[in-house]
């Protein structure tokens, strides 16, 4: 199964629950998602201001492994992954980690891909923002359609 979801979140340090194929986010640990997420700033900034943030998404019973070679990502390696990702922005980084790629282990043995863009400041009205473009095969095969 394919497909992509926007999820806002508010970047405060709260840590965030995302079930990625029903592009469902909540508060806290909570359900069967897939992935835990915060993202830490300051309360007050503007775009285009320089300011220091952070954020954090680890994989619930599972791992993640970045894809940093800009491979095509139809097969899935069998290791390798962790649990986390983390990221520092210090003064003068832009407001999003960029689109980052990544092998998933998720659920119950799905193997997907990922493509994950994680945003501390989107706009007045949406204060962060988490873009997921993806792939899960939910047989368990390590095939990446």
């Amino acid at each position: 199964m394919t497909g992509r979801t926007a999820l806002h979140l508010i970047p405060d340090g709260r840590t965030y629950s995302i079930d990625i194929t029903n592009g469902i986010i909540t508060d806290g640990i909570q359900g069967r998602g897939d992935l835990a997420l915060w993202v830490k700033r300051p309360e007050k900034i503007t775009r285009g201001s320089r300011y220091d943030w952070s954020c954090d998404m680890q994989v619930i019973n599972g791992g993640l492994l970045e894809d940093e070679d800009d491979e095509a990502m139809y097969f899935a390696p069998t290791t390798g992954y962790s649990n986390s990702f983390h990221f520092d922005a210090r003064n003068g980084w832009g407001d999003s980690t960029g689109t980052r790629h990544f092998y998933l282990k998720i659920k119950d043995g799905e193997y997907g891909r990922a493509s994950i863009e994680i945003m501390a400041y989107y706009n007045k009205q949406i204060p962060g923002m988490i873009r997921i473009d993806y792939a899960i095969n939910p047989t368990g095969s390590r095939i990446l359609r």
